[in-house]
């Protein structure tokens, strides 16, 4: 994660001084377990966290019944089903990976 931090923050440098960029991104767990998502870059952000970012929106993901309904389908993240639900897969994620 410190890595991939390093590579946003550069990113970020380059990013529109008003609005910003985004960047597609996936990580792949040991044991297959996937999440891509959307990282938006702003040149004025301080500190570039990914994983307070996947973590936020796992909780977002684990709260909602309808997660996918409620968000555009190109927005919403996305992760392995390892639940019977997009909500248990994000919370069976964030009780089980050090993220």
């Amino acid at each position: 994660m410190e890595a991939a931090n390093a590579v946003l923050e550069r990113w970020a440098d380059h990013a529109p001084d008003s609005g910003f960029d985004q960047c597609d991104f996936q990580i792949v767990f040991e044991d297959g377990f996937r999440y891509r998502g959307h990282y938006p870059l702003k040149k004025s952000q301080k500190r570039i966290s990914l994983a307070r970012h996947v973590r936020k929106q796992l909780t977002a993901l684990a709260g909602e019944k309808c997660a996918r309904k409620r968000m555009k389908p190109d927005d919403a993240p996305e992760i392995t089903p390892i639940g019977d639900s997009v909500a248990d897969s994000a919370r069976m994620a964030l009780d089980h990976y050090n993220i």
